[in-house]
């Protein structure tokens, strides 16, 4: 004797109950679309939230766009002696000098410096050891440069190396 069928067992054929199916795949819907905004045609592509906002009590966290900003170009100095050394950057755009500052760096550790490029041109950074040890270093800022982030790695160790990461 088999026990009497009920409307949520599977069938003979093997498939689901319709009511079972359309629960599952509305559920499913549901989950795969929650918080999902869509913009409006007249701001210019923004998304506008103020619904979520009012009917969740949650302000939505904003996304970033799909467009990457401007990556700063930075100056990393590594230090591979096994003293600290104190190292003063200077930064010069056609002789003019657009950055200066003194770091110290622990030995076999690095420090990154912003030097605030942000435009085009023929640049010259200068590096100085605390014993007088210099090493002059041109370079070229380009757009690219300025879009991705183009760094100036400084290597002090038996001597000073400097080379510009493209």
């Amino acid at each position: 004797m088999t026990a009497p069928r009920r409307s949520d067992d599977v069938d003979r054929g093997g498939t689901a109950d319709r009511r079972t199916v359309l629960a599952v795949g509305a559920m499913a819907l549901s989950v795969t679309t929650a918080g999902c905004v869509t913009p409006p045609r007249d701001s210019g592509g923004t998304a506008s939230n103020a619904t979520e906002t009012a009917t969740s009590g949650v302000t939505p966290t904003p996304t970033r766009s799909a467009t990457p900003g401007p990556d700063p170009i930075l100056v990393v100095v590594s230090n591979g002696r096994d003293v600290a050394v104190d190292v003063t950057l200077t930064v010069t755009r056609d002789g003019t000098p657009v950055f200066g500052d003194t770091v110290i760096v622990d030995p076999n550790s690095r420090r990154t410096v912003d030097p605030g490029i942000d435009a085009t041109g023929t640049y010259e950074l200068t590096v100085t050891l605390a014993d007088g040890t210099e090493h002059v270093r041109p370079f070229s800022v380009e757009e690219y440069d300025l879009r991705m982030g183009s760094n100036l790695i400084v290597t002090v160790g038996e001597r000073i190396r400097v080379v510009m990461e493209e």
